[in-house]
């Protein structure tokens, strides 16, 4: 399976996040109490479909946010590398009882020269840094990165709902060729989970349940 280019696999989430705003949304639990009257609705907000009552009535279908650990924890090390606080991400796990990687049995590439995961996010702080102007591309350009990242890391404190699964075969290319990562994955970003899904994903794996104890509601292992 051809692997993905990080920047486009980021590019991708938020358009997929823009497409189900409301969906996403609508994930949210209802909660019993007086539907409060509806504020005045701001269009410079992006993020405004996220402060819907919940007690209101809705037609968008729930559209829970899905990730693998690796897809995941590639987001969180690019928003750690625009300076956003996102937990820590150097926290080893050990024995876990489920994979936290792909294990590939019939590997084709020479892994001698990877770099290791930490020399790899020290890169991506300068990466960050560079950009190139429309007149490169001779056409629009395509939407900034950092500020698609941005975007979703304002998504990822509002979301209502979570659905961790095992690893997929389909890897950030930038990470194809390095060693499994083994440093748990930290959820602190997630400030208003209210359900979370962890399909064979070990829960020791995951950081921040002192936080997400404050705001959720339903959880399945």
């Amino acid at each position: 399976m051809e692997n993905e280019p990080g920047d486009d696999y980021i590019r991708r989430t938020a358009s997929y996040i823009r497409t189900h705003e409301q969906g996403l949304a609508a994930a949210a639990l209802p909660r019993r109490r007086r539907a409060k009257v509806a504020s005045e609705p701001s269009y410079l907000n992006p993020l405004g479909w996220f402060g819907t009552d919940s007690t209101a009535p809705s037609t968008a279908k729930p559209v829970i946010l899905t990730f693998d650990f690796h897809h995941l924890f590639y987001l969180l090390m690019r928003l750690e590398a625009l300076g956003i606080d996102i937990g820590s991400l150097d926290v080893r796990t050990d024995t876990p009882s489920r994979p936290m990687n792909y294990i590939n049995i019939f590997p084709g590439s020479d892994k001698s020269d990877a770099l290791s995961l930490l020399s790899f996010r020290s890169s991506l702080s300068a990466v960050s840094r560079l950009s190139l102007g429309a007149g490169w591309w001779g056409r629009a350009p395509p939407p900034n990165v950092d500020a698609e990242l941005k975007y979703i890391f304002s998504c990822f404190t509002k979301l209502p709902a979570l659905r961790l699964h095992a690893p997929e075969a389909k890897l950030i290319a930038e990470l194809a060729n390095e060693s499994p990562n083994e440093n748990a994955l930290p959820l602190d970003a997630f400030k208003s989970l209210e359900t979370l899904q962890c399909i064979n994903i070990d829960p020791r794996t995951l950081l921040g349940w002192d936080r997400l104890a404050e705001s959720l509601r339903s959880l399945s292992i």
